[in-house]
């Protein structure tokens, strides 16, 4: 009898730790996946998820400025979906007006991207180039290497990017840094 109670007592024992120990796991876990400040007013509530602050899937608006101001910035966007692929696009896509020798129209871009390490990321998209009337003018080849910042709402990075003729030789290369911020969902406000 006194075994029983015995063993009894250190199964419930057991379980017990268990259960302490199962529950400490999940607060610890909590509190690791998110950090939340709260002024006493309630006006701001930040939160931080690392489960969520290294990755990339989602939408972003992005600038790009071409080393040593020989063109101004411009803007793009850029949605990178979970299964590695892309759509971009950007200022320039279309020209009214165009220069000689530069098409008129270039498709969004399409791509792939994939993680190269913690909060490290590369992509490259492809645009076709063709004029007004729909011709085959060329393409694009663009290639990313970013940073995610730690909240994983903003990233840094190089772009270089190389543009192709009709007849697939290489016309121009460049380079450029580019900056980048996610697209959050913002409530409406009365």
């Amino acid at each position: 009898m006194n075994t029983k109670k015995m063993n009894a007592k250190n199964i419930f024992v057991a379980l017990m730790i268990a259960g302490f120990l199962a529950f400490q796991t999940s607060v610890a876990f909590a509190q690791s996946s998110e950090i939340k400040s709260n002024e006493q007013s309630g006006k701001i509530v930040e939160t931080l998820d690392f489960r969520q602050s290294d990755r990339l899937e989602g939408s972003w608006l992005v600038i790009v400025t071409p080393p040593n101001g020989g063109a101004p910035p411009f803007r793009g966007l850029i949605t990178f979906d979970k299964g590695g692929g892309l759509i971009a696009s950007a200022q320039g896509d279309i020209l009214l007006n165009p220069p000689p020798g530069v098409p008129p129209v270039a498709t969004a871009g399409h791509g792939a991207w994939e993680k190269i390490g913690s909060h490290r990321y590369a992509f490259t998209f492809i645009q076709i180039f063709y004029d007004a009337d729909g011709n085959y003018q060329g393409e694009a080849k663009t290639r990313h290497s970013i940073t995610l910042n730690r909240r994983g709402n903003s990233w840094s990075g190089q772009l270089q990017v190389e543009i192709f003729d009709a007849d697939g030789n290489v016309v121009f290369t460049g380079s450029a840094t580019e900056q980048a911020t996610r697209i959050e969902v913002e409530p409406l406000t009365p």
